[in-house]
């Protein structure tokens, strides 16, 4: 790292510590004074400064429980955050629900005996920097603060003190507490800042600069659910045969495709007790999955800590965050590549007037999420273009590397035995949808349009997939009375059976990252009719070369273009052919050329267009 960028990054970090500091004051301060002059709607949860206080405190608990999970699984180091995090989470509760009084005196001391051993011993930092003034400031404060109850207790009994020792009390306690997070904050910035020597560009800190490259993690909630899962072991499988070691790290250990990773890989449950015991526990008793991938963060970084992969790649959208979260409370020293494979604004198809905020939303979390990863690739460039919008990174920052969609073996599954009287010489063409039944996938525009076709010429779609919508487009069928020649098939486990045999694919979803069925059709030979939704089907189309594209939720449209497409002969060889650009070689080899360029001194400051192909 080169001198002026040492001296920015310390800069930066400065200005927000000091920023921190000075908001904790101004926060503290007015609080305390509004305490003793108004009246507040949440007096009936306590005073502002109890309110206050108990934030403090649980936030306080957390920053050290962070730093506890930054040093080395039990370590007496970790052990003593760990400790020190339960008995700050236990004091901020015993005062804000327990009354004032001879209870202060132990109360006090309890504070004050963490503050004398950071301040006084290099648990923290071996120099005495900022986070070892903040912590002595802290005893400082909180020393004024047992004199204060051992004089209120003798002369006062613990009632009827004065206002001025009421004050000092309520200031103290706010005090000490925003002291010890600006010391935890300050310590957590030292443990994860670059190093001399560190490529800035990546933003990681290489520990070790070459016997690890080869050492890949690849980070999920669990192997189940949609495509991305499962392109993840495509890519995760192609890498173990080139030799890299991979290991695939999940959250959830209930994984119902994990027989598809290759015999070589390592698969670790992070819900196990080596990577936490704490962890585990919760894990097992808290309901929801939300909470349970930002446990899991925890967890990862345990890992990190202990296994130091050469570099990580954050496989779906659910846990980026929580990588992020991982990577940066294990120091990063390694790179970080987050996934993005999905269209971000598509999953929030709200009602027009709300869109605003949702952007802001989104915009927000991005900036949060991405800017700070070693590199992001993105499965299409249409996806890349609004992560660069909502994220404010630049364009040229965001790999585009096409997913690994075919594995060599949809070739040989196509021409499986498949027996279904609607596919018999003679019959109606067979039009065909694959997809889960959501609101993603839009089948009400298909279904619609393909009532307006029907009433043209005879025809029969089948649908291949199960969810929650089923049904709402069973009743629909029946409405529109074509119940006699649409099949809601459910799931299948060789699909490309029916994408040989059947006259046409149709892809009506209102948004994709990059939709693997519509390649797999074109690998099968199969003819196409897609909408032009954001993003993917241009691409994969190339405008229309390969397939008609028509407007999202337009069943007019689509109809038309159904038509259209049964009465227009196809060359199937020429859209096999085009499929072969979303081969899992393809796919590894500019995975490959990510990773090459995160462990190189130029960065990844010029990715877009790179790699894609």
């Amino acid at each position: 790292m080169s001198r002026t960028t040492d001296l920015a990054t310390r800069n930066v970090a400065g200005r927000f510590t000091s920023g921190i500091a000075g908001f904790l004051l101004f926060s503290i301060m007015t609080i305390v004074t509004i305490q003793y002059w108004w009246k507040l709607p949440l007096e009936r949860l306590g005073s502002p400064a109890d309110i206050l206080g108990l934030m403090l405190g649980l936030v306080l608990g957390f920053a050290c429980l962070l730093l506890g999970f930054r040093a080395e699984p039990r370590s007496p180091a970790g052990r003593a955050f760990t400790g020190m995090a339960g008995l700050f989470l236990a004091l901020t509760l015993v005062e804000y629900i327990a009354e004032a009084g001879p209870i202060d005196i132990p109360i006090s001391f309890l504070w004050l005996m963490p503050a004398l051993i950071l301040a006084l011993t290099p648990i923290v930092s071996k120099d005495f920097g900022t986070a070892r003034l903040s912590f002595a400031v802290c005893t400082a404060i909180q020393l004024a603060e047992v004199v204060r109850s051992i004089l209120a207790t003798t002369y006062y009994g613990g009632s009827g003190e004065p206002p001025v020792f009421e004050w000092i009390e309520s200031a103290s306690d706010l005090l000490v507490r925003a002291f010890f997070l600006l010391g935890f904050v300050e310590a957590l910035r030292l443990v994860s800042r670059p190093i001399a020597g560190s490529f800035a560009g990546n933003g990681f800190t290489p520990t070790r600069r070459d016997e690890r490259r080869r050492h890949v993690a690849f980070f999920m909630y669990k192997l189940s659910g949609g495509g991305a899962q499962r392109r993840a072991v495509t890519l995760a499988n192609g890498l173990a045969a080139l030799g890299y070691d991979v290991d695939f790290v999940v959250i959830n250990d209930r994984s119902k495709i994990r027989e598809l990773l290759a015999p070589g890989l390592r698969f670790i449950e992070l819900n196990s007790p080596r990577w936490g015991g704490l962890h585990a526990v919760l894990y097992r008793h808290l309901p929801s999955r939300t909470v349970r991938v930002y446990l899991g963060a925890v967890a990862f970084a345990r890992y990190l800590l202990a296994e130091k992969p050469g570099t990580i790649v954050a496989g779906s959208s659910r846990v980026l965050l929580s990588a992020v979260i991982a990577w940066l409370i294990a120091g990063r020293t390694m790179p970080l590549v987050l996934r993005a494979t999905n269209f971000p604004s598509g999953n929030f198809n709200l009602w027009r007037p709300v869109r605003p905020i949702v952007d802001l939303y989104l915009r927000a979390l991005l900036r949060l999420v991405f800017p700070p990863a070693s590199a992001t690739v993105a499965v299409g460039d249409g996806v890349a273009e609004e992560v660069a919008r909502l994220s404010g990174m630049p364009r040229q920052r965001i790999a585009t590397v096409f997913e690994p969609v075919l594995d060599g073996t949809v070739a040989e599954r196509s021409r499986a035995p498949l027996d279904h009287p609607w596919l018999a010489p003679g019959e109606p063409p067979v039009l065909l949808a694959v997809g889960r039944l959501r609101m993603q996938k839009d089948f009400p525009t298909l279904i619609r349009a393909f009532a307006l076709a029907r009433a043209k010429r005879p025809m029969r779609l089948v649908v291949l997939g199960e969810g929650r919508d089923r049904p709402r487009l069973q009743k629909m069928i029946e409405a529109l009375g074509i119940a006699d020649d649409v099949c809601l098939f459910g799931r299948t486990e060789n699909p490309f059976a029916w994408m040989a045999r059947v006259s046409m694919f149709v892809l009506s979803s209102a948004w994709e990252g990059l939709p693997a069925v519509l390649i797999e059709a074109l690998a099968c030979g199969c003819p196409v009719v897609s909408t032009n939704c954001p993003s993917g089907p241009w691409e994969i189309l190339e405008g229309g070369k390969y397939g008609r594209l028509v407007p999202c939720r337009d069943p007019e449209r689509l109809a038309e273009a159904i038509l259209a497409a049964l009465d227009t002969p196809v060359d199937r060889q020429a859209l096999v052919e085009r499929a072969c650009a979303f081969s899992a070689e393809a796919s590894v080899n500019g995975y490959i050329r990510v990773f090459e360029a995160c462990h190189t001194e130029d960065g990844t400051d010029s990715l877009a267009g790179t790699v894609k192909r």
